[in-house]
């Protein structure tokens, strides 16, 4: 049996640290409520397309240089085992779909550069990758969607999905207060003349506290209106995990472009740096063009 060379493994180990990552940026925090309605929320976003960018210049340099089938199975397993690693799930049916979105995008990204490799004379790159990286996108994208639906669900059903109480409560303090201030105004309306005070005096109630509302009132009204909001919207918060699902899923698709260019520049760039660096070479394979090939 034939030896797997060693540069061919080495390959593997850029893709599965970018698979490792995707996998950490798809971990949801505990306060998701508070994370969703915040610009932490963008950054995920983010930090998901930016992954999934590191993934295509990953395997398309992968795939460029890769010669092995024996590595390409070893590539996704490691890769699959790394994404699991980085996200943690809770094993179930549906969290083992995610991974198994994420296999099939690697495989058919991988595909899809050998197919345009095949099919051209010579080394594009802007022919190459952009169909790849793109189709790479949408897969992993929709895998991210199923991992914050299952996410958000599972936190939904064990009731860690709450209204970031401190903020709330911080919010409504100042109109508790306006409602004592209100209070406080009117009762000595009620308690300012001789006659009133003459009357209540012999009943035992001590007319300097009534002029004022005690301090501790705003507290309890505060808490009144929090527990009042939480019980208007909690029967939506059981559309938040697939409100979630969506908002991950169509959120970078309008950037396919974008990503497909910067991933096929990137991996130009990194083949032409491992070309400097000799451990790649340009071989004449057809008489029309040159190939990258490990040296």
């Amino acid at each position: 049996m034939e030896k797997i060379p060693i540069k061919q493994i080495g390959l593997v180990l850029p893709l599965v640290a970018a698979s490792f990552l995707f996998g950490l940026s798809l971990r949801l925090p505990g306060d998701l409520l508070e994370f969703v309605f915040s610009v932490r929320w963008l950054l995920y976003l983010l930090e998901i397309l930016l992954t999934i960018t590191l993934l295509g210049l990953t395997v398309g340099v992968f795939a460029t240089l890769n010669t092995d089938k024996r590595i390409l199975g070893v590539g996704l397993v490691l890769s699959t085992l790394a994404c699991t690693a980085g996200l943690a799930p809770s094993f179930s049916p549906p969290a083992l779909g995610i991974f198994g979105l994420f296999t099939l995008g690697l495989y058919l990204a991988y595909q899809n550069v050998k197919g345009e490799m095949h099919d051209l004379v010579r080394f594009v790159p802007s022919k190459i990758y952009p169909n790849a990286t793109n189709n790479l996108l949408v897969i992993l994208t929709l895998a991210a969607a199923l991992s914050v639906y299952l996410s958000s669900q599972q936190a939904l059903s064990a009731g860690q999905i709450k209204l970031p109480r401190a903020k709330l409560d911080a919010t409504l303090l100042p109109i508790a207060q306006m409602i004592e201030s209100k209070l406080g105004q009117q009762l000595p309306a009620i308690t300012g003349t001789k006659q009133n005070q003459q009357s209540l005096s012999p009943a035992g109630i001590n007319l300097e506290k009534l002029t004022t509302v005690p301090k501790e009132l705003a507290s309890p009204v505060a808490e009144e209106i929090a527990q009042k909001i939480e019980s208007l919207l909690q029967p939506y918060l059981k559309l938040l995990p697939i409100l979630l699902a969506i908002s991950v899923f169509l959120a970078p698709l309008p950037l396919r472009s974008v990503v497909g260019y910067l991933s096929t520049l990137f991996i130009a760039i990194a083949i032409k740096i491992l070309r400097v660096l000799k451990f790649v070479k340009m071989e004449t394979q057809t008489k029309e063009g040159q190939w990258p090939v490990l040296s």
